[in-house]
């Protein structure tokens, strides 16, 4: 049997070296192929260059939400604080008016008065951290009217030795019923000058106290009234400086973002 030739052999064994050397070689030299920035489209530039436009903007958007958060939370403060140098309304004896056949408070909310004639029941004190009592805090719940009272003063003492002989008013017999009201509460009456708001525009940091009492008596709180002793229109001044801040920086931010655009405008007409 004939060997095939040799030279056959040898000169294919070289032309398989050369193939793959070239392909090698190939893979070796190859140039990866980098977009350059004139290659990318305009848009894709924009949207990845630094633009102190989105900044401004983003932060506007931030600051303007923070001031607005800041200013409709004290709103019903600033407006109380608009009521300084005002006389306080008169609201007379609750007592004498509940006899009269008023059951609601002819009264817009958030209004500096002085009433009388209220009775006091579920009297307490705030307490502070770890229970510890707030010196001239005294609270309690005036069943005419669910009125919750925040009081500098103590609640009048009542005789609670002449229990069994406490004559109850026919008036003020749905009261004792609905367990709002105790005999020994119609004993004594109290009076208060301050600040009397609406259940539903109660600042948070009051809102604990009327929560209280309206769990004690199975009342909507939003529909309830609390009176705070001692807080006058011109005390509101602080929220009236948080309005001022927080307009100012609303102004400023504005000012800055519109000086970012037009900086902003005025580079995108400039030629290339």
């Amino acid at each position: 049997m004939a060997e095939p030739p040799e030279e056959h052999a040898s000169s294919s064994e070289p032309t398989s070296k050369e193939d793959l050397e070239a392909l090698f070689d190939a893979w070796d030299e190859r140039k990866v192929v980098e977009a350059s920035a004139d290659s990318v489209p305009e848009h894709v530039q924009r949207a990845w260059r630094y633009d102190p436009f989105r900044l401004w903007l983003s932060l506007a958007i931030l600051l303007v939400a923070i001031a607005g958060s800041a200013m409709w939370a004290t709103r019903h403060e600033v407006a109380y604080f608009m009521q300084r140098g005002a006389d306080p309304t008169d609201l007379g004896r609750l007592s004498e008016r509940w006899r009269n056949g008023e059951r609601e408070l002819d009264i817009a909310s958030n209004r500096y008065v002085t009433v009388s004639g209220m009775f006091a029941t579920f009297e307490g004190e705030l307490a502070g951290e770890e229970g510890q009592e707030i010196s001239a805090e005294n609270i309690f719940l005036c069943p005419l009217f669910d009125i919750a009272v925040r009081a500098t003063t103590p609640p009048p003492r009542k005789p609670v030795h002449k229990i069994a002989s406490i004559s109850v008013e026919e008036d003020f017999l749905p009261l004792l019923q609905s367990r709002r009201l105790f005999p020994v509460d119609l004993t004594a009456e109290t009076g208060a000058t301050g600040r009397l708001v609406r259940g539903s525009e109660v600042p948070p940091w009051h809102a604990q106290v009327l929560k209280y009492f309206a769990l004690q008596i199975g009342a909507d709180p939003y529909e309830m009234w609390l009176l705070i002793e001692g807080e006058r229109p011109q005390d509101m001044r602080k929220f009236a400086f948080v309005w001022l801040a927080a307009s100012t920086l609303i102004l400023v931010t504005l000012g800055l973002f519109g000086r970012a655009w037009m900086v902003r405008r005025t580079r995108q007409r400039a030629p290339a």
